[in-house]
């Protein structure tokens, strides 16, 4: 799901070199990694046992030890514009609220289509930084809620 997911987000985007070798090895170690971490922020959507889209967070990874991140968020597209990834960001955000986070940062490609989803969330465009795939510099762009209470609110778990 993970490799489809990005092959059709990214296509024309990220070099189709980089596209055309993920794997499934490579993308299950990253899991398996994730699963390590003492309390994994991760939340999948299935629907009749398919993984139809999945969310993950942790830590920020910058200079706020207040800030939660959401790492990755992907939906299927057949399953998109339906209300589920806004669930999942809420059930993420719910579980960084509860380990102590008071904001969230996301970044994004910036030619990336999908990221007026988190617009469509409330958030801000805080910085941009340029990220290097294939030897190739893409502009990637941050957003930023300086209270992640407004993003959990709705969450199934609150």
């Amino acid at each position: 799901m993970r490799i489809d997911t990005w092959r059709s987000a990214y296509k024309g985007i990220v070099p189709q070199k980089h596209l055309d070798e993920l794997s499934l090895p490579a993308i299950t170690v990253q899991f398996q990694d994730l699963f390590q971490q003492e309390n994994p922020c991760l939340w999948v959507a299935e629907e009749e046992g398919e993984i139809i889209g999945f969310a993950y967070g942790g830590e920020y990874r910058g200079d706020d030890p207040a800030a939660g991140e959401v790492y990755a968020i992907y939906i299927l597209v057949r399953y998109q514009r339906q209300g589920i990834g806004r669930q999942l960001m809420a059930a993420v955000c719910h579980q960084l609220r509860q380990s102590g986070k008071t904001s969230l940062y996301v970044d994004a490609l910036k030619a990336n289509p999908y990221r007026r989803f988190y617009e469509l969330l409330g958030g801000q465009l805080s910085r941009e930084e340029t990220f290097v795939i294939e030897d190739q510099p893409l502009p990637l762009v941050y957003y930023w809620w300086p209270d992640i209470n407004q993003l959990y609110q709705d969450s199934p778990l609150s």
